[in-house]
């Protein structure tokens, strides 16, 4: 595999999974009750330890796709 296609998939999986960040953001954002209130058919959590959890795994999803997709894309970018 070269570079430049090891880089496109970086810049491509970067792009996808910034996305689905956006997506899972704008979904918890606008509709949190209907999201909280499936989400509490099956776990028994308190409103405030549900909005705690998501917006740790949104931080922690969101630094996986800088180190591993973002940080690897741009500096093959400044390598070429």
């Amino acid at each position: 595999m070269d570079a430049e296609l090891t880089r496109t998939v970086m810049g491509w999986c970067a792009l996808v999974n910034i996305s689905l960040f956006l997506v899972w953001f704008l979904i918890f954002t606008l509709a949190q009750d209907v999201v909280y209130k499936l989400h509490s058919r099956w776990f028994s959590l308190s409103k405030e330890a549900f909005d705690r959890s998501h917006y740790v795994m949104m931080g922690v999803y969101k630094l996986i796709i800088v180190a591993f997709f973002v940080i690897p894309y741009l500096v093959m970018l400044a390598l070429t």
